[in-house]
């Protein structure tokens, strides 16, 4: 990497090199019980500070639940009905908006399923959508005990 650090590019990398996807030599067999990064709290950092006075920041991220969750709800519609063309573009949504938010594990599944329409693989498609139905459900809880953690008054 080169300077200046780009705050999100480097927990990006940090997070490839916990999963194991850069490094050197093989990478380390990761147990089924570990979850993947959720959130990426630098990242929700970064959103606060740019945020106006008088802007809620418990109303912005229920706002950005809300919306992923019909987006989620929509994808799921769109597949029902086979369109794939549909999924793909609400897939290539959902991968810019999670990730502006920090939502990492649903921006990798998002890609992913717009990959698997791009391939004309519905299964994997279907596949997907539930995975990101489960994500949506930890991406939540996470960003809402982000939330909880930062708000909550500090000791002295």
């Amino acid at each position: 990497m080169s300077k200046p650090i780009d705050p999100v590019q480097l927990f990006s990398r940090l997070n490839d090199v916990a999963a194991g996807r850069v490094g050197r030599g093989a990478a380390p067999a990761l147990a089924d019980d570990v979850p993947p990064v959720t959130i990426d709290p630098a990242r929700l950092e970064m959103i606060v500070e740019v945020m106006t006075e008088g802007e809620s920041l418990d109303e912005f991220v229920n706002v950005f639940l809300a919306n992923t969750a019909e987006r989620i709800a929509h994808i799921r519609f769109l597949l029902d009905c086979n369109d794939r063309e549909g999924t793909g573009r609400e897939a290539h949504t959902l991968i810019g908006t999670a990730g502006n938010f920090g939502a990492l594990q649903l921006s990798q599944l998002a890609g992913e399923l717009r990959t698997a329409c791009e391939a004309e693989d519905i299964g994997l498609a279907r596949d997907l959508a539930e995975r990101l139905t489960q994500a949506w459900a930890a991406t939540s809880t996470a960003i809402c005990a982000w939330v909880s953690n930062r708000s909550a008054p500090r000791a002295a």
